[in-house]
Protein backbone atom coordinates (compact mmCIF):
# COMPACT_ATOMS: atom_id res chain seq x y z
CA UNK A 1 0.00 0.00 0.00
CA UNK A 2 2.96 2.01 0.72
CA UNK A 3 4.37 1.73 -2.82
CA UNK A 4 1.39 2.32 -4.04
CA UNK A 5 0.69 5.55 -2.22
CA UNK A 6 4.29 6.82 -3.17
CA UNK A 7 3.59 6.21 -7.10
CA UNK A 8 0.38 7.58 -7.08
CA UNK A 9 0.95 10.93 -5.44
CA UNK A 10 3.97 11.56 -7.42
CA UNK A 11 2.23 11.17 -10.52
CA UNK A 12 -0.63 13.59 -9.61
CA UNK A 13 1.60 16.21 -7.82
CA UNK A 14 3.16 16.49 -11.13
CA UNK A 15 0.18 16.62 -13.09
CA UNK A 16 -1.46 19.01 -10.54
CA UNK A 17 1.79 20.94 -11.37
CA UNK A 18 1.46 21.28 -14.60
CA UNK A 19 -2.51 22.12 -14.35
CA UNK A 20 -2.01 24.70 -12.38
CA UNK A 21 0.85 26.24 -14.41
CA UNK A 22 -0.89 26.37 -17.58
CA UNK A 23 -3.94 28.12 -15.99
CA UNK A 24 -1.99 30.68 -14.17
CA UNK A 25 0.49 31.34 -16.85
CA UNK A 26 2.78 30.90 -14.25
CA UNK A 27 6.11 28.87 -14.68
CA UNK A 28 5.32 25.10 -14.61
CA UNK A 29 9.10 24.40 -13.02
CA UNK A 30 8.25 26.34 -9.99
CA UNK A 31 4.83 24.86 -9.03
CA UNK A 32 6.26 21.55 -10.02
CA UNK A 33 9.14 21.97 -7.57
CA UNK A 34 7.05 23.19 -4.86
CA UNK A 35 4.50 20.29 -5.59
CA UNK A 36 7.41 17.68 -5.73
CA UNK A 37 9.12 19.02 -2.70
CA UNK A 38 5.53 19.08 -0.66
CA UNK A 39 5.20 15.26 -1.77
CA UNK A 40 8.61 14.00 -0.89
CA UNK A 41 8.67 15.99 2.41
CA UNK A 42 5.44 13.63 3.59
CA UNK A 43 6.14 10.67 1.87
CA UNK A 44 10.02 10.13 2.25
CA UNK A 45 9.07 8.65 6.08
CA UNK A 46 7.38 6.10 4.68
CA UNK A 47 10.43 4.94 2.32
CA UNK A 48 12.37 2.35 4.25
CA UNK A 49 15.29 0.34 2.72
CA UNK A 50 13.08 -2.51 2.19
CA UNK A 51 11.20 -0.14 -0.35
CA UNK A 52 13.99 0.83 -1.51
CA UNK A 53 15.08 -2.90 -2.06
CA UNK A 54 12.32 -3.44 -4.89
CA UNK A 55 14.40 -1.82 -8.02
CA UNK A 56 11.63 -0.48 -9.80
CA UNK A 57 10.73 1.75 -6.91
CA UNK A 58 14.32 2.82 -6.00
CA UNK A 59 14.48 3.41 -10.14
CA UNK A 60 11.30 5.70 -9.42
CA UNK A 61 12.61 7.44 -6.38
CA UNK A 62 15.66 8.33 -7.95
CA UNK A 63 14.31 9.73 -11.08
CA UNK A 64 12.12 11.48 -9.13
CA UNK A 65 14.26 12.92 -7.02
CA UNK A 66 16.58 14.00 -9.67
CA UNK A 67 13.19 15.78 -10.98
CA UNK A 68 12.89 18.04 -8.50
CA UNK A 69 16.24 19.04 -7.95
CA UNK A 70 16.28 19.98 -11.55
CA UNK A 71 13.23 21.24 -11.04
CA UNK A 72 14.21 23.32 -8.02
CA UNK A 73 16.38 25.19 -9.94
CA UNK A 74 13.70 27.39 -11.65
CA UNK A 75 13.03 31.06 -10.19
CA UNK A 76 11.08 30.86 -7.48
CA UNK A 77 10.93 27.70 -6.70
CA UNK A 78 11.92 26.27 -3.06
CA UNK A 79 14.77 24.86 -1.96
CA UNK A 80 15.50 21.44 -0.41
CA UNK A 81 13.89 21.10 3.47
CA UNK A 82 16.69 20.42 6.48
CA UNK A 83 14.66 16.73 6.86
CA UNK A 84 14.49 16.24 3.36
CA UNK A 85 18.19 16.88 2.55
CA UNK A 86 19.02 14.89 5.14
CA UNK A 87 16.92 11.92 3.73
CA UNK A 88 18.50 12.83 0.44
CA UNK A 89 22.14 12.09 1.85
CA UNK A 90 21.65 8.56 2.85
CA UNK A 91 19.10 7.52 0.46
CA UNK A 92 21.45 8.43 -2.57
CA UNK A 93 24.33 6.70 -1.08
CA UNK A 94 22.06 3.55 -1.04
CA UNK A 95 21.70 4.00 -4.42
CA UNK A 96 25.63 4.37 -5.60
CA UNK A 97 26.34 1.60 -3.65
CA UNK A 98 23.23 -0.93 -5.46
CA UNK A 99 24.42 -3.99 -7.10
CA UNK A 100 22.13 -2.69 -10.01
CA UNK A 101 23.97 -1.05 -12.57
CA UNK A 102 20.99 1.30 -13.91
CA UNK A 103 19.98 2.27 -10.01
CA UNK A 104 23.61 3.02 -9.60
CA UNK A 105 23.50 5.29 -12.48
CA UNK A 106 20.39 6.97 -11.79
CA UNK A 107 20.98 7.98 -8.49
CA UNK A 108 24.99 9.64 -9.61
CA UNK A 109 22.57 11.27 -12.42
CA UNK A 110 20.95 12.64 -9.06
CA UNK A 111 23.67 13.31 -7.45
CA UNK A 112 24.95 15.36 -10.53
CA UNK A 113 21.28 17.56 -9.85
CA UNK A 114 22.09 17.58 -6.56
CA UNK A 115 25.51 20.44 -7.28
CA UNK A 116 22.71 22.26 -9.58
CA UNK A 117 21.04 22.55 -6.96
CA UNK A 118 23.47 23.83 -4.27
CA UNK A 119 24.39 26.34 -7.29
CA UNK A 120 21.27 28.27 -6.98
CA UNK A 121 20.79 27.57 -2.81
CA UNK A 122 23.73 26.99 -2.11
CA UNK A 123 23.57 30.14 0.67
CA UNK A 124 21.18 27.77 2.80
CA UNK A 125 23.37 25.39 5.53
CA UNK A 126 21.46 22.31 5.07
CA UNK A 127 22.02 22.01 1.58
CA UNK A 128 25.45 22.77 1.96
CA UNK A 129 25.77 20.06 4.71
CA UNK A 130 24.30 17.67 1.90
CA UNK A 131 27.02 18.76 -0.78
CA UNK A 132 29.77 18.13 1.86
CA UNK A 133 28.79 14.88 3.08
CA UNK A 134 28.23 13.51 -0.84
CA UNK A 135 31.24 14.92 -1.90
CA UNK A 136 33.12 13.08 1.34
CA UNK A 137 31.23 9.70 0.98
CA UNK A 138 31.55 9.50 -2.85
CA UNK A 139 35.21 10.07 -2.48
CA UNK A 140 35.26 7.22 0.28
CA UNK A 141 32.87 4.58 -1.86
CA UNK A 142 35.26 4.95 -5.02
CA UNK A 143 38.38 4.56 -3.33
CA UNK A 144 37.55 1.63 -1.60
CA UNK A 145 35.49 0.22 -5.02
CA UNK A 146 32.15 0.20 -3.71
CA UNK A 147 30.41 1.96 -6.32
CA UNK A 148 29.02 -0.54 -8.99
CA UNK A 149 31.75 -1.00 -11.96
CA UNK A 150 29.54 -0.16 -14.62
CA UNK A 151 28.92 3.19 -13.07
CA UNK A 152 32.27 4.32 -11.75
CA UNK A 153 33.68 5.56 -14.82
CA UNK A 154 31.08 8.56 -16.18
CA UNK A 155 28.16 8.81 -14.24
CA UNK A 156 30.38 8.53 -10.73
CA UNK A 157 32.89 10.79 -12.68
CA UNK A 158 30.55 13.42 -13.35
CA UNK A 159 29.41 13.41 -9.89
CA UNK A 160 32.46 14.12 -8.11
CA UNK A 161 33.14 16.63 -10.21
CA UNK A 162 29.95 18.38 -9.97
CA UNK A 163 30.05 18.78 -6.08
CA UNK A 164 33.37 19.68 -6.29
CA UNK A 165 32.42 22.69 -8.35
CA UNK A 166 29.27 23.40 -6.19
CA UNK A 167 31.25 23.92 -3.39
CA UNK A 168 35.21 23.90 -3.85
CA UNK A 169 35.66 25.51 -0.59
CA UNK A 170 34.64 22.50 1.24
CA UNK A 171 36.40 20.17 -1.18
CA UNK A 172 39.61 21.53 -0.24
CA UNK A 173 39.00 21.23 3.58
CA UNK A 174 38.20 17.43 2.87
CA UNK A 175 41.31 17.41 1.03
CA UNK A 176 43.45 18.90 3.74
CA UNK A 177 42.12 16.55 6.24
CA UNK A 178 43.14 13.74 4.55
CA UNK A 179 46.12 14.35 3.37
CA UNK A 180 46.29 15.60 7.97
CA UNK A 181 46.07 12.02 8.21
CA UNK A 182 48.27 10.30 5.65
CA UNK A 183 51.39 8.15 6.09
CA UNK A 184 52.46 9.83 2.95
CA UNK A 185 51.19 12.89 3.02
CA UNK A 186 53.54 14.72 0.05
CA UNK A 187 52.20 11.98 -1.93
CA UNK A 188 48.34 11.62 -1.57
CA UNK A 189 48.47 15.04 -1.34
CA UNK A 190 50.23 14.70 -5.15
CA UNK A 191 47.16 12.48 -6.16
CA UNK A 192 44.37 14.93 -4.97
CA UNK A 193 45.99 17.92 -6.53
CA UNK A 194 46.65 16.16 -10.08
CA UNK A 195 42.77 14.66 -9.39
CA UNK A 196 41.54 18.42 -10.18
CA UNK A 197 44.18 19.64 -11.54
CA UNK A 198 45.95 17.70 -14.15
CA UNK A 199 44.92 17.33 -17.81
CA UNK A 200 43.77 21.22 -17.91
CA UNK A 201 40.74 20.27 -15.85
CA UNK A 202 38.69 23.39 -14.42
CA UNK A 203 36.18 24.29 -12.34
CA UNK A 204 33.78 23.66 -15.04
CA UNK A 205 30.78 20.88 -16.16
CA UNK A 206 31.14 21.52 -20.07
CA UNK A 207 31.51 17.84 -21.43
CA UNK A 208 35.12 18.25 -22.41
CA UNK A 209 36.15 18.90 -19.16
CA UNK A 210 34.19 16.68 -18.02
CA UNK A 211 36.22 13.71 -19.72
CA UNK A 212 39.34 15.09 -18.54
CA UNK A 213 38.00 14.74 -15.43
CA UNK A 214 37.19 11.42 -16.12
CA UNK A 215 40.30 10.34 -17.26
CA UNK A 216 42.15 11.89 -13.93
CA UNK A 217 39.78 10.17 -11.62
CA UNK A 218 41.07 6.96 -13.37
CA UNK A 219 44.81 8.07 -13.02
CA UNK A 220 43.97 8.90 -9.01
CA UNK A 221 42.16 5.24 -7.83
CA UNK A 222 44.57 3.23 -9.84
CA UNK A 223 47.70 4.12 -7.07
CA UNK A 224 45.18 4.90 -4.06
CA UNK A 225 43.93 1.41 -4.32
CA UNK A 226 47.19 0.16 -4.76
CA UNK A 227 48.35 1.56 -1.56
CA UNK A 228 46.39 0.49 2.16
CA UNK A 229 47.74 3.79 3.08
CA UNK A 230 46.55 6.27 1.40
CA UNK A 231 43.20 4.15 1.53
CA UNK A 232 43.80 4.72 5.65
CA UNK A 233 43.95 7.80 5.30
CA UNK A 234 41.18 8.77 3.44
CA UNK A 235 38.47 6.28 5.72
CA UNK A 236 40.19 7.73 9.01
CA UNK A 237 39.57 11.20 8.01
CA UNK A 238 36.12 11.00 6.63
CA UNK A 239 35.26 8.64 9.23
CA UNK A 240 35.81 10.70 11.86
CA UNK A 241 34.16 13.76 10.49
CA UNK A 242 30.78 11.53 10.53
CA UNK A 243 31.25 10.65 14.17
CA UNK A 244 32.35 13.74 15.28
CA UNK A 245 33.73 13.06 19.09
Amino acid sequence: RTLAHLAGALADTMAAAAERGDATGAPTDAYAASELSGAFNALLPLLSARALAVPKVCTAFYDSLGALLELSRAPGAPPLSAPLARAARHSLRHGWRHGSADISRVSLEATFALAAHAAAHGALEAVRALVRAAQRELLLDLAHAQIHPESAGAAAANALLSLIVAQPDDWATLVDGVVARAAEPNALQALLVQLTTANGVRRSLDRPNRARFRTNLVHFLVPVRQRPQHLAAIAAHIGTEENPG
